[in-house]
This record gives structure tokens, C-alpha cells and sequence, in this order.
């Protein structure tokens, strides 16, 4: 365009609030109320005019002189012309007044360069130009003369009054064009206007006589123009409302402008205007319109206070929109206002919930800007000591939502946390002093979930490192076909530990070959993951290898993915010396100082959450604590009255004998301890007893013998009920046993035999409890008696000490016959009935987990058999609350253990969660979901990484342990579980029956949803074999047995209701009955076509139209319906419909479904590993169906009873010649 618009005024602030002027100058108090009227323009617009002191950003400073001369005479020759060809005259004066508009536009106001151009300058303002018949030649040479005004400024080269007089009257009628923004010449005219105000031209007609004149006539243009534009203002309701999706963009663009503008009333003096824009825009089919309003929303929270609550109750709204930018959008306007203000976020709490919630969002996009900004605002904010408490209380959340993210199953998530971690939750930039206080604060302050997943976070990290640190060792070796296959499959293994594998994998081999090339390049990454690194060794060498991989830009993807894989390496928190620091405030916490307060912490928890983040720190960095001073300076702790502290000292140690013995290093330091463990494993508290004898084995280099065998006298000495060490003495015992099962192996299993089961577990007590006659049903641990407790310790001590032994069979199995009486005899197990109910509760709870603990041992955990596998389910439906709610967490705890792992529960375990389908606590059922989910999904982790050691798919080895670990086995001993259920007493009981469907589908549900393996096929056929079989325990009662059947007939019958794509399709394993639960039937051809189940719940094979595709049926037990292939999730197939006049209006209904992630239940679930689980949303279409007719067909041919036998013997030939079709 000729004018660039470089506009510094703000037209719309004057029409918005027409007392705008009257209290800028100062006439009128800033909370007074002034009418709109012609008094106050006629009043103020003069200083309006004076006021125009905007800027405008220059398009040049240098003009040719010889350019400008040649335009005057340009402009003699146009008008000395002879030419009777009026209009050819004005179209070459128009021509070249353009020229010298924008040469006069491109100077500068350089003092005293142009005065040879003055009489160009006087020559403009003859009456030749300002009377000209055209328009346009009028209009330029006002631009003309408004640029030679700039430019002369403050000495304009018209001294003449009249000529003054005249020229500005003549600019007041050229501004007239302003009535009309639709004008092609309006941007000219604005431009005008802009330059007058620049230099606040009109103030050179304070000098005349008879200014007011001038005065009168710019008052009466200016209020001519703004009743123009605000008598438009009402109309543009029928804009907003108008059918065109272009006239709404733009009635929605400049009212939310005019709107928002600070000091506008424009809300307040329409209403009706107002509440159209609010109500119908924010809630616009549109996308973009809906996008437009959001955006706008921060310069509403923070201009206009009183329309606050208006705002948020419309991103309330918004922030569940079905549109991803949208709701991007919501994010992006909270976060950036509280960054500019925070206090407007922390006045209305909903609105920073609504970034909370956003960090659940299904987008990633959505949920990393929620959580950067999040992060950000904990950073700014309460790092800032001048930052009110208040304001510090609302934000006091986010570092625990921060962390809850690293509950997300996507790597990208994980990423995030770890970085928001070290550059907003503890900045690695601060110095030691405050970074380990930043630290201190955190671990000090956040929930049980956020801590779980700190320290998973530091583990995951700790594994990457380890995993990189063995890769660039391969790099040291000489070259061969065994190291490079080695390489190939290091790199296979780091790929996953980032986004994308496939991608990190073709850049990190790119990577591997230039460590090669680059000794400088290898010789940096080795030192990044040594671990004695320095924070600021580590920061520097990181920022040294990046430069070495390109330009920092995003689509430098081998720099990006290398920068990824640094930062999950990288150690920045902590150091030698910043461990100094932080065990010196701890112990200032521990002594009840001043630094409680100035970190944060609460006094009564602040010494121990310090010792339980030293712990953690002493597993992920323990080169950092073997040092001397940091040794004895921990070693002194054991000297302090508070028994809570010698047990986590002492565990610190421990970790650090596992990495190398403390003996070995600081022998001095060594023996000093070991009469201080003595003492605590002899007379000390049960965990100090415990953490003295694992303290000692791992850090005793030498000298291990005489040590333990003085301490195992002592121990032998306090073993009497009547020493007031007992219970000290058996934990003690236990713990010797398991750690040194070799060293005194008859002499332990006679003091066990003798002391823990003769004289504490079967002896008769003499007296009766005194919580006997107590109604209570459940109690704290210490508040039962003294010799209730000594047992609870017996019990863990044989389990310890069976699991030392590893094989001794015979004497498993006598200890799982006396901990299955326990069970059988609801806990008491002599039926003296000296026990109150709190204690039975106890003594079988603990029995239960005495058993789960032995049966994570191979060898001695394999001596159970299938009756006492279903007493000890009986734990899972206990009539106390509490029972049911602590198995349950050890049972997860046992099978979350590493897979495969000589000490993880087996599979058989798993089917006691179907138990948990007639959970009546809505809390606990919750929680027994989420270590179900948690166990399903790490199972399915450990098998999609089983071809990672081979070339051609799983090995062999690794083929034959999928029976073993495949979650989808868990229905083969659900299904034996259920039917043993003392409750399920008939299978024509419609009540019970319909108890143990509920129980079926609680495991089904997340074995069929959300598994990219699932198989109708393979369930089908494993339902099928075990309903072939007998009972394994009570086979000869037919009662058992229809019992056992019905409930396979139930779970085919939710697998053929609830199944939505029958398609045939390999599976990883064959299906396998176990023979300690199931046994064969007498004839081997025998088929069990026959229903259990009465004629209301059997569920038959879905019938379908011919030709229509069985992946688009739904089947449900009240029928079949139709569902719609391709995105349904939060939208439809066709067009979205609106509502409302003219169908504008976004729909409602539905707006909130689907646009939230399921993190595996958001924050209160475990940690998981990751990968377990692909996230599918609205975007997620259904593979397309391999012939589905025929399949369905083949289906059909094989639900006949009559080939049940065919397809028992020859299934799984069968479905992999159906795959190759």
C-alpha cells in the first residue's frame, strides 16, 4: 500500500468510552461516572488533538536530494502546461504527487537538511492544490503538508497566520473522510490523521487569533465521525448473528478489540451487545470464531475486573471443547495472564483448575503447554521471596500435578516432567546452596503419589544412564561382527527409552557412527555419565557434545533426538558437594532449627522426609556419598534419641555397601560402626534391628563370621517372651536367616523350629486379650498386644527364612499347611477363642502375606497346591475392610516385581483380581483396578521387548515364557478361582451368577479394551479347552463341576457380547490349561457342548444382514445395534450440525466426552513403565476387515456343536491359514 499503517492510536479506546478524555486530562475523577455528550468533545477534543503523541516507525531517514528538486519542477511543468486536456492534467499532477508523497513520507526530521526544500513546502499550500477539483490530488497534497509539518518540526515553514489558517481548515476537511473505513482512500486518511498526531501538529494554531474556529470545526468532524461508528455499534449484533462464517470472524475481531481495550465501558453501556458477543460467539460452530474469542480472553481477565466471572464461566466451557486449538487456546490465555498478573489467577481459583485439568488432556500439545506453564508460574512465582503467602498457597498444588505426570504411559510425558524437573522444580542453574534447598523444599512438601514418582523418575533415569554407559563402553572395543550385533542391539534399547523408536533408532546409529569417528565426542559422553560427575561438569560437557551435533533447530531431528537422550542422562541436581549442603540441613531440620521455616517444611515431618530423600539419593547417586565427611557426618546421626532416624541412617549405608562396601573404603569408619549395629540389632527397635543386620552384610569386608555369630547368640539369649527385646530378637533372627541362609543353617532352622513355632505360634496363650471383649473389628498395629504382635513378627520370620533357603521343599510345604490353618481358622489358629476380632483380622492378614512373600521364591513358593492357592483367596473378599485392602497391595506389590524374576509371584496370582469384582468399597475396588492395570500392562511391556535379543522375532527361550507371563493366562485361573468362591454355592443362582459375571468382566475389561494383541480366537479357545476339563481338586463332584462350567459359559458369553471385530488374527502363544487347577476328562473326544447357565443369561453368537462387515456390530446383552466406523469419538461422520439461529451454535451434548486422557486413572495410579499402553484418540480408526464376510462365515462354521471337535484339534492350524487370506 502507498501508506504503510504504522497506527499508535487507538481510535476504538475514544468511541469505547467517551469520558476517556475528560479523565485523561485530568477534569474529571478517575471513579466518577461522566455522560456522553457534545459538552465533553467540545471540551477535551482539543487536547485530543495535542495529545496525538504516537509513534511511527520510519520507512527511511535518506532522501536524494536531487529527487526532491526534480519533483518540484515536475510540479511546475504539470500546471504551467498549455494543455487544454484538463483530465490528462489532473492524472499527471495526481502521478506525480503520489512520487512525492512518498518521498516526502521517507524523510527523517534531521535538523536544518531540507531548508532548500521550503519553497516546495509554500508552494503546496498555494490555493491551486488546496481548491484542486480533484479529490485525490486534495488528499495527497494533505499528506503532502502533514509530512513537510513532521518533518520541519517544531518550526513549521508556514509563518504566515492566514496560510495557517487556512492550510489546517483545509486538513480538517480532508479528515472528514474518516466517516467512511470503507473508503478504497481510507488508509490515507488515517495515515493523515496518524502523521498530524505524531508531531501534534494542530498545537501551532494555539498561536492565531482565531484558533477557535479551527478548534469548533475539528470538535464538531471528530463528534460527527464517532456518532457515525457508534450508531453502527448496535447493528453489529446482526452481524454476529449473520449466516456468513466471514461477517461473525469479523464482528467477533472488532468487538472483542473494543471490548477488552483497558478503561472501556463499552460492556456496560451495551448490554445487549455485550451478552450476544459472550453467548453466542464464545460458543460458535465456527472453530476459528471460537479460537478468536478465546484468544482475547486474557486482554478481558486482565483489563476489565468486573467481567471476570463472565469470562471464566465461558473458558469453563471451552476448555472441554471438542476442538484441540481451542482448547490449546484456554491454556495458552490463563497461563499468559498469570505470568503477567498472577494475582487475577489466584483470585479465581477455577481458573488455574482448568489448566490442572488440561494437563490430563488427550493432546500432548495441550497437555505439555499446561504443564510448562504450570511449571513456570511455580518457578517465577515462589521463587520470589516478595511473593504474598496467599499467592504462594494457590500454586502450592502444582509441583505435585508436575509430577503426577510422570503417571502418563507416553514417553513424550516423561520427557517433559524430567525436564521441568531440573529447569523449574529444582533449576540446576542456582547455585548448590539454593538448589538443594529448592530440593529439600520439594521432597519436603509434595503428596505420597508425587514422591512415588519422583523416585521413579531418578530410577528410570539411573537405568538410562547405566544402559548408555555399557553402550559407549562397546565403542572402546575393537571392531567385529560380535560387537556390532551387540551395538545394533544396545541401540534397539535406547531407542525405546525415547519417542518414536524407530526414528531415535536410525539417529542414534548416526550417532554411534560419529562417537566413532569423534574420540573428542565419545571421550565427552563418557565423562557426562560418570558417576562422580560434577553438576557443572556435567552442564558444561552436555552443552560442548551438543554443539558438536548442528544447528539447535527443530528440524534438526538427529540434534533433537541426541539433546532428548542427554537430558535423560544428564546429572545436574546433585554432587559431592551439594550432598555436603543438603546433609547439613537436614540435620539442622532433625535438631528442630531455623531452616524449617525458611525452607517450608512442616516441623514435625521435616527431619524424616529429609532422611527418606537421602535414602533415595544414596540408591541413584551413592559415588556421591562415599566420601569421609559425608560418611561421618551421617554416622553421627546414630547417636540422636529420635528412633525414627537410626533405621533410614542405616538404610543410606546399606545402599551404599551394595555399590561397594563401606569396609572395603573407610575401614577406620567401619569399625566404628559395628558395635553401633550390634547394639541396634540386639536392643534396639524392631527397624533398627532390621536395618543394623542388612547394614552389616553388605558393608562387612572381612570378619563377617565372628560378628554375626556373636550377634546370633545374643539374639538366641533374648528369644524368651519374658525378654523386653522378644519381638526385637525375632525380627532380628528372621533377617540373619535370610541374608546368611549358608552360614548356620541347622542351627538357625532348630532355633526357628523350636523358639518362633513351638514356644510363640502354636502355644497356648494363658491369658486373654485385653481388646477380647472389644467391639472394634480392625486396629493399629501397635495397638495390639505385645505376644499378638511377637506372632505377626513369627510369621514374617519363617517367610525369611524360607525364602534364604531357596529349596528346601519339605519344610515349605509344612509351613504353607500351618499358615493355611491360620486362614481356615479365620486366625486363630489352636480356636482357644482368647483372640478379639482385631487380632484374628491381624494374624490371618499376616499369615496371607507370609504366604504371598515365600511363594516369590522358585523352589520353596512352588511347594503350594491348588487348595491352599484357594484359601488364601479367601483373603480378597475378608469381611474387613482394611484385610482386603492390605492384601491386595502386597499381592500387587509381589507380582509388580521385575518380570520374569526368581522373585516375582507367578501368573496363577493374578486371577485373585476377579475377586475384586464384588468389591463393595467404591475406594478400594478403585485401587485393586489400578494394580491390576498397572500389573497388565507391565507384562505386556516385558513382551514386546522379548525380540530385542534376536533378529528374526522372539527366541526361543523367550517363546516358552509367554504362558508364564502373558496377562491374557490370567482367565485360566480367574475362571477356577471364582468357582471355588465359598459365595457362588449354585450355578442356577441367577444372583450369583450374575456376582461372578460382574467378577469376569473386571479382568476382561482391560484384557479386551485398549490391547493391540487382543484375540477373539485365542479366548475363545481358551474358554472352549477349560470347559473340556474337570476340576483338579473336587473332579468326581458333578456339583463342582457344572459350577466350573457355568462360569466358562459366562465368560464366553461376555466374550461374544462385548467383542466388536471378530477378526481371526495370529497370537503370540498357544492356548495352555494348567494342570494344577484342571483336569482331563476320562474320554479324550469328549466335547462339552452343553450350557450351564439358566436360559435367561446364555448369550448366543451375534447374527448379522449379509454383507454387512463384522467389525461395525456391537453386540450387548439387550441386543444388537449398529456403530459407525471411522472417528466417532467427539465427532460425527457428517458435517458438525449447529444450533440455534441460523444452526451457528456449537452443540452441547456430547462436547465433554472423549477429550481427556486415561493415564491409567490420572495421578492416583502406579507408576508404570514405559510403552505400556498406545494412546488412541478421537483420531484412532479401526484397521480395515480382511474379507470380514467370510470370517464371519468361518465363525459361524466353527460355534457348531458338531465341529467343536475339529476345532479342538485343529484350531490353531485353522486360524493361521485364515491369517494368510
Amino acid at each position: 500500500m502507498p501508506y504503510p499503517m504504522h497506527c499508535r492510536y487507538d481510535l476504538c479506546t475514544v468511541i469505547s468510552n467517551p469520558c476517556y478524555l475528560a479523565k485523561k486530562f485530568g477534569q474529571v475523577e478517575e471513579n466518577d461516572d461522566v455522560d456522553y455528550n457534545e459538552e465533553i468533545f467540545c471540551i477535551y477534543v482539543p487536547k485530543v488533538v495535542r495529545s496525538f503523541s504516537f509513534q511511527m516507525q520510519r520507512v527511511g531517514e535518506n532522501v536524494h536530494k536531487e529527487h526532491a528538486a526534480q519533483k518540484v519542477s515536475e510540479i511546475k511543468s504539470v500546471y504551467d502546461d498549455d494543455d487544454d486536456d484538463d483530465d490528462l492534467v489532473a492524472s499527471a499532477l495526481e502521478a506525480t504527487t503520489v512520487t512525492l508523497a512518498h518521498t516526502l513520507q521517507a524523510m527523517g526530521q534531521d535538523e536544518g537538511m531540507y531548508q532548500q526544500y521550503i519553497p516546495l513546502a509554500l508552494h503546496l499550500a498555494e490555493d491551486y492544490f488546496l481548491m484542486h477539483q480533484s479529490k485525490d490530488v486534495q488528499l495527497l497534497i494533505a499528506c503532502c503538508i502533514a509530512d513537510v509539518l513532521r518533518v520541519y518540526a517544531p518550526e513549521a515553514p508556514y509563518k504566515d497566520p492566514e496560510q495557517v489558517k487556512t492550510i489546517f481548515l483545509f486538513l480538517i476537511k480532508q479528515l472528514s473522510g474518516l466517516k467512511d473505513p470503507k473508503d478504497p482512500a481510507f488508509k490515507r486518511y488515517f495515515y493523515l490523521l496518524e502523521n498530524l498526531a505524531y508531531v501534534k501538529s494542530f498545537n501551532m494554531c494555539f498561536e492565531l487569533e482565531d484558533c477557535q474556529e479551527i478548534f469548533c470545526a475539528l470538535f464538531s468532524l471528530m463528534f460527527k465521525i464517532v456518532n457515525v461508528l457508534l450508531a453502527v455499534l448496535p447493528q453489529l449484533e446482526c452481524k454476529l448473528k449473520s449466516a456468513q462464517e466471514g461477517e461473525r470472524l469479523g464482528a467477533v475481531a472488532l468487538l472483542a478489540r473494543m471490548f477488552s481495550e483497558r478503561d472501556s465501558n463499552l460492556a456496560r453501556h451495551h448490554t445487549q451487545l455485550w451478552k450476544a458477543f459472550l453467548g453466542s460467539r464464545f460458543n460458535d460452530i465456527s472453530v476459528a470464531i471460537r479460537t478468536k474469542c478465546v484468544q482475547y480472553s486474557m486482554h478481558f481477565l486482565l483489563n476489565h475486573p468486573e467481567l471476570r466471572r463472565d469470562i471464566t464461566e465461558t473458558l469453563k466451557m471451552r476448555q472441554h471443547d471438542s476442538e484441540e486449538n481451542v482448547r490449546y487456546e484456554v491454556v495458552m490465555a490463563i497461563v499468559t495472564t498469570a505470568k503477567r498478573d498472577f494475582e487475577v489467577v489466584s483470585d479465581s481459583e477455577d481458573l488455574l483448575e482448568f489448566v490442572k485439568e488440561r494437563t490430563l488432556d488427550k493432546k500432548f500439545k495441550i497437555r505439555k503447554e499446561a504443564m510448562t506453564g504450570l511449571a513456570m508460574i511455580y518457578k517465577k512465582h515462589l521463587n520470589d521471596a516478595d511473593v504474598p503467602q496467599a499467592t504462594k498457597k494457590a500454586v502450592t498444588w502444582i509441583k505435585d500435578k508436575i509430577l503426577h505426570g510422570y503417571y502418563m504411559t507416553g514417553m513424550e510425558d516423561r520427557l517433559l516432567v524430567e525436564r521441568l524437573l531440573n529447569t523449574c522444580l529444582v533449576p540446576f542453574q542456582l547455585p548448590a546452596e539454593e538448589r538443594m534447598k529448592k530440593l529439600y523444599h520439594l521432597l519436603g512438601t509434595i503428596d505420597e503419589n508425587a514422591t512415588k514418582a519422583f523416585i521413579e523418575l531418578q530410577k528410570h533415569q539411573l537405568a538410562v544412564r547405566r544402559s548408555v554407559s555399557e553402550w559407549l563402553e562397546l565403542h572402546r572395543r575393537p571392531q567385529s561382527a560380535e560387537r556390532d550385533k551387540e551395538m545394533a542391539a544396545r541401540v534397539t534399547v535406547l531407542s525405546r527409552f525415547l519417542p518414536e523408536p524407530v526414528k531415535a533408532q536410525e539417529f542414534l546409529t548416526k550417532f554411534s557412527v560419529n562417537l566413532m569417528r569423534d574420540p573428542a565426542l565419545l571421550q565427552g559422553m563418557e565423562t557426562i555419565v560418570r558417576p562422580d560427575i560434577s553438576c557443572k561438569d556435567c552442564a558444561d560437557t552436555t552443552s560442548l557434545v551438543l554443539k558438536k551435533l548442528g544447528q539447535p533447530v527443530m528440524t534438526n531431528l538427529y540434534y533433537n533426538t541426541v539433546k532428548m537422550l542427554l537430558e535423560r542422562i544428564s546429572s545436574v541436581m546433585v554432587d559431592h558437594q551439594a550432598l555436603k549442603l543438603l546433609v547439613g540441613y537436614i540435620e539442622d531440620c532433625l535438631k528442630g532449627g531455623n531452616l524449617i521455616e525458611e525452607v517450608g517444611l512442616h516441623p514435625n515431618t521435616a527431619g524424616e522426609r529429609g532422611l527418606k530423600l537421602l535414602v533415595m539419593l544414596s540408591f541413584v547417586f551413592p559415588c556421591h556419598f562415599l566420601h569421609e565427611d559425608v560418611l561421618r557426618h551421617l554416622t553421627s546421626f546414630l547417636s540422636m534419641e529420635d528412633e525414627t532416624v537410626a533405621p533410614l541412617v542405616l538404610s543410606v549405608f546399606t545402599f551404599l555397601g551394595k555399590y561397594k562396601p563401606i569396609g572395603e573404603l573407610f575401614g577406620d569408619l567401619m569399625r566404628e560402626l559395628i558395635p553401633i549395629c550390634k547394639q541396634f540389632a540386639v536392643t534396639g527397635t524392631t527397624k533398627q534391628a532390621k536395618q543394623a543386620i542388612r547394614c552389616l552384610y553388605v558393608n562387612l569386608a572381612h570378619g563377617q563370621d565372628a560378628v554375626f555369630s556373636e550377634i546370633l547368640e545374643r539374639i538366641k539369649e533374648n528369644l524368651n517372651p519374658n525378654s523386653e527385646h522378644f519381638r526385637t530378637a525375632i525380627v532380628a533372627l528372621g533377617h540373619v536367616a535370610y541374608n546368611l541362609p549358608d552360614k548356620y543353617p541347622v542351627h538357625i532352622k532348630n532355633i526357628v523350629s523350636r523358639k518362633v513355632v513351638k514356644e510363640l505360634l502354636v502355644r497356648e496363650s494363658g491369658i486373654n486379650s485385653h481388646l477380647l471383649g472389644s467391639d472394634a473389628e480392625w486396629c493399629r498395629e501397635e495397638e495390639l498386644p505385645e505376644e499378638t504382635r511377637c506372632k505377626l513378627e513369627g510369621l514374617k520370620t519363617m517367610a525369611r527364612w524360607l525364602l534364604g533357603l531357596k529349596a528346601d521343599e519339605l519344610s515349605a510345604q509344612k509351613t504353607f499347611r500351618m499358615l493355611n490353618a491360620f486362614i481356615v481358622n479365620q486366625g486363630d489358629l489352636l480356636q482357644q477363642g482368647k483372640l478379639s476380632k482385631a487380632e484374628l483380622a491381624w494374624l490371618r492378614l499376616g499369615a496371607g502375606c507370609a504366604m504371598l512373600k515365600i511363594c516369590e521364591q522358585k523352589g520353596v513358593g512352588d511347594q503350594f497346591n491348588a487348595e491352599q492357592f484357594y484359601h488364601l483367596s479367601l483373603l480378597m473378599t475378608d469381611e474387613i475392610p482394611q484385610v482386603r485392602e492390605i492384601f491386595a497391595a502386597k499381592l500387587h506389590k509381589g507380582l509388580s516385581k521385575g518380570i520374569p524374576n526368581n522373585r516375582c509371584l507367578p501368573l496363577d496370582f493374578m486371577g485373585y483380581y476377579a475377586l475384586a469384582g464384588q468389591e463393595q468399597d467404591k475406594r478400594i475396588k478403585a485401587q485393586i483396578r489400578q494394580h491390576m492395570v498397572s500389573d497388565i500392562n507391565k507384562r505386556r511391556e516385558y513382551i514386546k521387548s522379548l525380540p530385542v535379543w534376536s533378529t528374526g522375532g522372539p527366541t526361543e527361550r523367550g517363546m516358552g515364557q509367554l504362558a508364564h507371563i502373558l496377562p491374557d493366562y490370567m482367565l485360566v485361573f480367574a475362571v477356577p478361582v471364582l468357582a471355588h468362591d465359598p459365595e457362588f454355592t449354585s450355578n442356577e443362582d441367577v444372583e450369583q451368577l450374575t456376582r461372578v459375571r460382574q467378577c469376569l468382566w473386571f479382568i476382561l475389561e482391560p484384557l479386551m479394551t485398549k490391547n493391540e494383541f487382543y484375540c477373539f480366537g485365542f479366548y475363545k479357545n481358551l474358554i472352549e479347552r477349560m470347559k473340556n476339563h474337570k476340576d483338579a481338586l473336587k473332579g468326581e463332584d458333578d456339583s463342582m463341576n457344572h459350577k466350573l462350567w457355568a462360569v466358562c459359559d459366562l465368560a464366553m458369553g461376555l466374550l461374544l457380547s462385548k467383542t466388536t471385530n471378530y477378526e481371526m488374527k495370529e497370537f503370540p502363544a498357544d492356548t495352555r490349561v494348567p494342570t494344577m487347577y484342571f483336569r482331563r476328562h476320562e474320554d479324550a473326544l469328549w466335547v462339552n457342548a452343553k450350557s450351564y447357565l439358566p436360559p435367561d443369561m446364555q448369550v448366543h453368537a451375534p447374527k448379522m444382514k449379509p454383507g454387512l462387515p463384522m467389525s461395525v456390530v456391537d453386540t450387548s446383552a439387550s441386543g444388537m445395534k449398529l456403530v459407525t466406523r471411522g472417528k466417532v469419538r467427539g465427532r460425527t461422520l457428517k458435517q458438525q450440525q449447529g444450533v440455534g439461529i441460523n444452526e451457528t451454535d456449537v452443540k452441547e451434548e456430547g462436547m465433554l466426552e472423549c477429550i481427556d486422557a486415561e493415564p491409567s486413572e490420572a495421578s492416583d495410579t502406579k507408576i508404570q513403565l514405559p510403552g505400556m499402553e498406545e494412546e488412541c484418540g478421537s483420531e484412532c480408526d479401526e484397521p480395515p476387515p480382511k474379507r470380514a464376510v467370510d470370517m464371519y462365515l468361518l465363525f459361524l462354521f466353527l460355534q457348531s456343536p458338531f465341529l467343536s471337535i475339529f476345532w479342538y484339534r485343529f484350531g490353531s492350524e485353522v486360524m493361521k491359514h485364515v491369517q494368510t487370506l
